[in-house]
């Protein structure tokens, strides 16, 4: 139990032990490193990826969609075993819509506005997060010039 309770301690505080004594930090170097492992800018990359993935003519309504449909009904009598029947159907359905007023060409405008903002979104998440780190960065060495 003693063992348990001293592995599962030391797995809490070790990060925190050898934090204190890492080295002196550049400016650069802890810019690269919060653009590397920020989450934020992650999802805003995959948010961009799928807006851009999303603005084509297909997502809008303009080329035409084509369904498949299989069914399959199975059926045992209860009395006698032998009446047993089978039943697989399927279908195949093709829909274009020639003309539906300039929808297609007004979703598309706004698919591709999707994708403008999703990127601009990215950009400022990478503006922010280099801000914050030099804000950070500076109130840090603020602190060990006071401490001293």
């Amino acid at each position: 139990m003693k063992y348990k309770l001293l592995l599962i301690l030391s797995a809490i505080f070790l990060p925190f032990i050898s934090a204190g004594q890492a080295t002196d930090l550049s400016l650069s170097s802890a810019i690269s490193i919060a653009l590397e492992n920020n989450y934020g800018i992650k999802i805003a990359e995959s948010g961009t990826q799928i807006a851009s993935v999303n603005n084509s003519w297909g997502n809008a309504g303009r080329l035409p969609t084509i369904g498949f449909t299989a069914n399959s009904l199975n059926s045992s009598g209860l009395v006698n075993n032998s009446s047993t029947t089978g039943r697989l159907t399927s279908g195949l359905a093709l829909k274009w819509t020639v003309f539906d007023g300039f929808r297609v060409n007004l979703t598309k405008d706004k698919l591709s506005l999707l994708e403008d903002l999703s990127s601009g979104n990215g950009a400022v998440i990478v503006e922010n997060t280099i801000e914050d780190v030099i804000l950070s960065y500076y109130d840090v060495l603020l602190q060990k010039e006071r401490l001293k």
